[in-house]
């Protein structure tokens, strides 16, 4: 399991000297499966590093259904990871967010709050270097998910996601698999069994 520092020294060159001069405390966090890290209508007040486990993000629309708008995972077993957990509209502009963050499994997390990562940004260019590699990630996986959605059908997004990472479809129970493509559970079992033969 990676710490936190370890993962920060992966995206941005800092030495133990720069990190000790931060005086920024990042909390580690624990949240049990089926506990709401935020709500919808809330102000998403932190930014999430995952250290382990599975964090599911969704809305529910005027009908009163679920989708799954993003997994938010960490393992060594995965080809991609998605560490971060935030809304990141809600977090820069400090709005109420749109969605839900729910445990899917026993998560533990770094935490770092809005006014300490301004600070952090305020230190030296290698933090804003951060934000700035934060936010560019943000932005390229709300665009490719939005893109996935809106040109491709359902058995292309199950073959982009078996093919870029079926660890997901291991782990993470199949409802939230079919809501993630947008597509029933039943939709998705006949897809699957299209594989499957």
């Amino acid at each position: 399991m990676m710490t936190f520092q370890k993962f920060i020294e992966q995206i941005i060159d800092i030495n133990e000297k720069e990190w000790n001069e931060t005086d920024i405390e990042f909390k580690k966090v624990h949240y049990k499966k089926g506990d709401i890290i935020n709500k919808e209508g809330e102000v998403f007040r932190n930014i999430y590093f995952i250290n382990s486990g599975i964090v599911r993000s969704y809305f529910i629309d005027k009908e009163g259904r679920d989708f799954t708008w993003y997994i938010h995972y960490s393992s060594e077993q995965a080809n991609m990871k998605n560490l971060f957990v935030v809304d990141y509209a809600s977090f820069i502009r400090q709005e109420p967010s749109k969605l839900f963050f729910e445990v899917i499994e026993d998560t533990e997390l770094f935490s770092i709050d809005f006014n300490s990562i301004q600070k952090l940004y305020n230190l030296s260019a290698k933090w804003q270097k951060l934000g700035r590699l934060m936010a560019d990630e943000g932005y390229y996986n709300i665009h490719h998910r939005t893109f996935s959605l809106l040109t491709e059908n359902a058995k292309t997004r199950y073959k982009r996601l078996l093919k870029e990472n079926p660890y997901l479809l291991q782990i993470v129970p199949q409802y939230y698999i079919a809501s993630y493509l947008g597509i029933t559970p039943q939709s998705l079992s006949r897809i699957r069994k299209e594989y499957d033969k």
